[in-house]
């Protein structure tokens, strides 16, 4: 047994998503952007969609709808997924909704099926966006991958169009796939961690933040039944907060 006799040390624990050195900048960069490009691209290319699918402008919107709903449900729960297992069971679980729901896309005949598959690929980016963001580490390398999405999120729909015009719209669905580029580089650095000791999962909170941010995403479509959704889910939120302020809804993250 060692003895020590300068002054006491405390050794803080490694955290489970912790990563075992830095990630550079530019993966995490490559790892999120993607997702604001695949967001838009198929703002533009609603009547190629329409019609190979033979359905109407306004039903292949959900094309679009379906995406962004899913990635609002899902950011929150990727981000669960992070602090219970660890980074890289995150990133690879992430990996492989983008993978399946590419693949639907690239093949279903079928609007259901595409859905399903745009969903898939909506519930991947929403791990690649929350995992970057958490090993970013910086709110200088936060603003360099937000940047980075911005910019591909503007130009998302004018990509969409050219691949469409060059290929085909499952082309411009397909961009996501861009992100598994940078997986393996990322998995690299990061710690393959044991679960975290936590409480019990905050389900009612997370399902009542669900309902929120799909009656945000739906108000544009449906406007009345959506703003009364969302009110009521919203003062439903608050009352949960109140009672469990470090619930699924962190109180602190609000303030």
């Amino acid at each position: 047994m060692s003895i020590t006799t300068g002054p006491a040390t405390t050794r803080t624990p490694t955290s489970v998503n912790e990563p075992t050195r830095r990630v550079p900048v530019l993966w995490l960069a490559l790892l999120a952007t993607p997702v604001a490009a695949a967001n838009n691209a198929a703002v533009l290319i609603l009547g190629d969609m329409s019609r190979s699918l033979g359905i109407t402008k306004a039903t292949a919107s959900w094309l679009v709808t379906v995406f962004a709903l899913t990635l609002a449900v899902a950011t929150p729960l990727i981000a669960t997924l992070v602090r219970r297992r660890g980074t890289r069971a995150a990133l690879w679980t992430s990996a492989a909704f983008v993978v399946a729901g590419t693949a639907l896309v690239a093949v279903s005949p079928w609007l259901p099926l595409t859905l399903v598959g745009r969903a898939g690929q909506a519930a991947g980016g929403a791990g690649m966006m929350a995992i970057a963001m958490n090993l970013a580490g910086t709110a200088r390398r936060m603003g360099v991958i937000s940047a980075g999405s911005g910019i591909l999120g503007g130009v998302g729909p004018l990509l969409g169009e050219r691949l469409t015009d060059a290929v085909s719209w499952r082309a411009a669905l397909s961009i996501l796939i861009i992100t598994l580029l940078a997986v393996p580089a990322v998995s690299r650095h990061t710690t393959k961690a044991p679960p975290t000791t936590e409480g019990h999962f905050d389900a009612r909170g997370a399902v009542l933040l669900a309902i929120l941010s799909s009656g945000i995403v739906l108000l544009p479509s449906n406007p009345l039944p959506a703003l009364a959704v969302a009110a009521v889910t919203a003062a439903l939120l608050a009352l949960h907060i109140r009672r469990r302020p470090h619930g699924y809804v962190p109180q602190a993250a609000l303030r």
